[in-house]
């Protein structure tokens, strides 16, 4: 089976993959996330010290992105934070409960 540099492979892909090999010998792993793979899989001919899968290569790459972002910097992006979360911790709030209960509590 050949498969491309470029093909991202999540853990279970790359269990199915090395399961279908059959094949032994020289894995190496990502070093960030728990992925394994044989050299050949990435189009390798020997295995590297260090190395990072692609699944985590993107996800460093759009961290220095966002880090150097002025615009994202401004609207209070954070690397490493969903931005999502983000807006989910401005948006709820504890407000206490005042004795006036008029008005939005978003507001207050």
């Amino acid at each position: 089976m050949k498969i491309s540099k470029d093909m991202e492979l999540s853990e279970r892909e790359t269990d199915d993959l090395w399961k279908e090999c059959g094949q032994g010998g020289d894995i190496f792993p990502c070093k960030i996330c728990p992925r394994s793979f044989h050299p050949a899989w990435v189009g390798l001919s020997k295995v590297p010290t260090e190395w990072y899968c692609n699944s985590c290569r993107n996800l460093v790459q759009k961290e220095k992105a966002l880090a150097k972002n002025k615009n994202a910097k401004a609207a209070g992006r954070q690397a490493g934070v969903d931005s999502i979360e983000q807006i989910m911790k401005r948006a709820i709030r504890n407000v206490p409960i005042s004795d006036d209960l008029g008005g939005c509590a978003l507001c207050k």
